[in-house]
């Protein structure tokens, strides 16, 4: 994914970028380095994998250590799921205090549709299987999805 990523930047124009896969609790850059600190469908793992209420300091750790990456005016940018299968946004509910605190440090949010689309009936089977379980198999197999809905959350934040 970074590499396909890398590609359509390179191609829009940009040149000093860098994307690379780093722990969010120690990121690999100098302070005050770059102007948008960008993480997709991850920090909600510190919340869902915990199970605990140390999730509240390991997101505050993650979010404390983009910052420190941000020059002055830098934009923090978080994408999470909003629910697979659903036209609308239909959060998880494990995610939910989450999402809370997030807007309660100031973040904003909008959320748009991320579909996913398969060539065939089998190729949606296989991939809904391996990445999101029985439950979404039976709604893909019932509803004949070739395109299956998501919802994206996009929540930011400048510092």
């Amino acid at each position: 994914m970074l590499e396909v990523a890398g590609e359509r930047l390179q191609a829009g124009g940009m040149q000093n970028g860098r994307l690379t896969v780093a722990y969010h609790r120690s990121l690999p850059a100098a302070s005050r380095s770059f102007d948008l600190a960008f993480s997709g469908w991850s920090i909600a793992y510190l919340v869902s994998w915990s199970h605990s209420p140390a999730w509240q300091a390991e997101l505050d750790k993650a979010l404390s250590e983009m910052k420190r990456v941000l020059r002055p005016g830098g934009t923090i940018v978080l994408l999470e799921t909003l629910g697979t299968g659903f036209e609308s946004p239909h959060p998880p509910e494990m995610l939910l205090e989450y999402f809370h605190a997030l807007e309660a440090a100031g973040f904003e949010k909008r959320w748009i549709r991320t579909d996913y689309r398969f060539d065939t009936l089998q190729e949606a089977q296989e991939l809904a299987q391996f990445f999101f379980g029985d439950e979404l198999v039976e709604q893909v197999i019932q509803k004949e999805w070739l395109i299956l809905p998501e919802c994206t959350g996009i929540w930011w934040k400048r510092v």
